[in-house]
């Protein structure tokens, strides 16, 4: 047996040689997924060396090594690639997304200059300008490469992006429409769904919102950002037994998928309340920091002022007494959590590890509270 398992791991190391790069970046994403690393790298590599053009091994590589945290080297690797290819607009375009600001917008110009129809520098200028608030300059690049990109399919990647900068520049019905062309080219997409949803919801339409994103979770369960506009969309509309349901199924992907990329905490609940803003969060606890925890989830209700120029919070936060009971205490602070030489109250909230009794309780404390700080 022994014997038949390392040969079976030298079939995977070696015979990359007699597989295609697309079977051979399958194989790497299993292994990071794993987290096998030293194998998934070896993989990773090979798809490249198996094809030096596939732009999604680069990437992912390229991805892949950030999450190790070796940026530094992976940089490093490709500015030496770049300088032996002065003339690829790939390489150009692939050391340029390894940097930051103006030597990330200059490394993108230049692969747009070494080739004017090249699909992944106008993505990445588009997706600069879009991270620095240029959404005018990126929907020109990303409507320049939809037209005249030699892909006779264009990469989901860039629909979606094209589709949230319609969103950002006041253009919902152009988004909307770019969301449902993309998701009829990828209907196995999760992320489509996943941003016509919040498109949706931010229009108002919250029914068709919700079964976008129902839609999104049904795709790819893991996709834990999803399940928080889901919620609070779900709570909007009273649907209290609904939202219950993904909240306990999120607290399964993240028990089952407890990774860093997932962060550990969602919005519930988002409300204005005479000139401040409640904003109620779920974070779970791993459970391996306590063993009486058992990945319990706690509440988090922020009260803020709509005023930034106010220093103030009052925080609300479910925490375990002695006897690993649920109990509230109430802050109140400076927005950054500074002290305001006010003492931490005990909150007398019967249960307390439910959602709805403690925002029912929030609501009533908070107006007492407002009272007192002169709202």
């Amino acid at each position: 047996m022994r014997f038949a398992a390392g040969a079976s791991l030298a079939i995977v190391l070696l015979g990359a040689c007699g597989t295609s790069a697309e079977e051979t970046l399958e194989s790497a994403r299993r292994a990071s997924e794993e987290e096998k690393h030293i194998l998934a790298l070896r993989l990773f590599r090979d798809a490249i060396r198996i094809d030096p053009a596939n732009v999604q091994a680069h990437r992912e590589y390229q991805n892949y090594m950030r999450r190790l945290h070796r940026l530094d080297e992976v940089r490093e690797e490709y500015r030496r690639k770049a300088a032996a290819e002065p003339k690829s607009a790939l390489m150009s375009y692939l050391y340029g997304r390894l940097l930051e600001g103006a030597e990330l917008e200059a490394g993108m110009k230049r692969s747009i200059e070494l080739d004017a129809n090249f699909l992944w520098g106008h993505h990445g200028l588009a997706m600069y300008y879009k991270d620095t608030g240029r959404i005018e300059e990126a929907i020109y690049h990303l409507e320049l490469l939809i037209r005249q990109s030699r892909v006779k399919t264009i990469p989901e990647e860039v629909l979606i992006t094209t589709g949230i900068c319609y969103a950002r520049c006041g253009r919902m019905g152009d988004s909307i429409a770019m969301f449902h062309e993309a998701e009829a080219k990828y209907p196995s997409s999760a992320l489509v769904p996943f941003y016509l949803g919040l498109t949706y919801l931010s229009e108002g339409r919250k029914e068709e919102g919700i079964q976008s994103l129902i839609r999104a979770i049904e795709r790819d369960p893991k996709l834990f950002k999803a399940y928080s506009p889901l919620v609070q969309a779900l709570h909007s509309k009273n649907d209290g037994v609904t939202a219950s349901i993904y909240r306990e199924k999120a607290r399964d992907v993240y028990r089952k998928y407890a990774i860093p990329e997932l962060g550990n905490e969602f919005i519930i609940h988002k409300e204005k309340l005479a000139g401040w803003t409640l904003v109620v969060t779920e974070k779970l606890i791993p459970h391996m920091e306590h063993p009486l925890e058992k990945g319990a989830w706690f509440f988090v209700a922020d009260l803020t002022p709509a005023d930034e120029k106010r220093d103030i919070r009052v925080r609300y936060v479910v925490r375990r007494d002695e006897q690993f009971n649920p109990v509230v205490f109430r802050t109140i602070a400076r927005r950054d959590g500074g002290d305001l030489g006010k003492p931490v109250e005990r909150l007398d909230v019967p249960s307390a590890d439910d959602y709805i009794p403690f925002y029912q309780h929030v609501i009533r404390d908070s107006a007492s509270v407002l009272e007192q700080l002169g709202r």
